[in-house]
C-alpha cells in the first residue's frame, strides 16, 4: 500500500532504442475488502480495482482478468487468469529490496507468444 515513484527502462526484442520513463503507483484499500491502484507511466494512466482474497489480488475487470499473488518477504507475481488464443499478454515479477524500495520485471508477449519487450522498474515509496 502507499505511493511509489520510480524509473522504468524498457528494452525491445527488435533492437529499437530503449525507452526510459518515470512511473507513479498509488495503491490503497477501499471499501469492502478491495484494493484500488493507479499506475502512471510515460503519458499513460491506468486505474484498476481488485478483490483482496488472502494473499491474492483478483483484478477481474477489463479485457484480461489478472491475479497478483503476494508471496512471503515482499515478492509478487502478476499473471493473466487465463490466456486467450492469439491475444498479447504480459507477466510481471516484483520484489521488495527494502521497506521503501521495490523492483519489478515485466515481460510483454505478442499475439503469437513471441517476446516483444522487457521492462525493469525501480520504485521508491514516497508515502
Amino acid at each position: 500500500m502507499g505511493q511509489w515513484q520510480g524509473t522504468a527502462l524498457t528494452v525491445y526484442s527488435d533492437w529499437q532504442p530503449s525507452a526510459t520513463y518515470t512511473t507513479h503507483l498509488d495503491v490503497k484499500e477501499i471499501n469492502g475488502g478491495r484494493l484500488q491502484q493507479t499506475l502512471s507511466f510515460g503519458d499513460r494512466a491506468i486505474t484498476s480495482t481488485a478483490q483482496i482474497a488472502g494473499n491474492i489480488l483478483k483484478f477481474e475487470d477489463g479485457p484480461t482478468p489478472r491475479k497478483i499473488l503476494l508471496l512471503p518477504d515482499g515478492t509478487s507475481s502478476n499473471t493473466p487468469l487465463r490466456l486467450k488464443l492469439r491475444q498479447a499478454f504480459f507477466v510481471e515479477l516484483g520484489w521488495l529490496v527494502t521497506d521503501n524500495e521495490r523492483q519489478r520485471l515485466i515481460r510483454n508477449y505478442n499475439e503469437k507468444g513471441e517476446w516483444v519487450s522487457a521492462t525493469h522498474v525501480i520504485e521508491h515509496r514516497v508515502r
